[in-house]
């Protein structure tokens, strides 16, 4: 099975110069919203999914963008965890990828914490392919602290 990134990467780069854009979706929970452009292309993350590292005792989870919050949820369950923040999961539907796209961190965020506050690294692709990493996976990494400027 090819490396997911790199097959998103291909279908980023086929793309003509003039193409209008992309909408990039998972499971497209977030509909309601009101950002759908039907002049975009569709890039769908669904097959981008799953945990790629868990360290419990480290409080740590890696997960690949397209990965369900109910999925995530069960991994963390297993080991008497959750997440600090309560995305919405419409329709047992939302991915990490999208609620950390749009910023839904849920109702008790004021009290809790937000979203952005429990990334301690990302990795994205650029328009042009090129694959970005911020932060990293401990917290002594200070880089890390810059992805809730994004």
């Amino acid at each position: 099975m090819a490396n997911q990134l790199d097959v998103i990467r291909e279908r980023l780069l086929s793309v003509e110069a003039d193409h209008p854009g992309w909408s990039i979706q998972g499971r497209a929970s977030k509909g309601f919203l009101g950002f759908e452009n039907p002049e975009l292309e569709r890039l769908s993350l669904n097959h981008h999914e799953g945990v790629v590292d868990y360290w419990p005792d480290e409080l740590i989870i890696r997960v690949r963008a397209g990965t369900a919050l109910s999925d995530i949820d069960q991994v963390l369950e297993a080991n008497r965890q959750r997440m600090i923040f309560e995305a919405p999961r419409v329709n047992g539907q939302g991915t990490i990828g999208g609620a950390v796209a749009a910023g839904l961190s849920g109702p008790s965020s004021p009290f809790n914490r937000q979203i952005r506050h429990a990334l301690l690294g990302l990795q994205l692709l650029r328009g042009t392919g090129e694959a970005v990493r911020f932060g990293g996976e401990v917290v002594k990494n200070v880089a890390g602290y810059d992805v809730s400027r994004l």
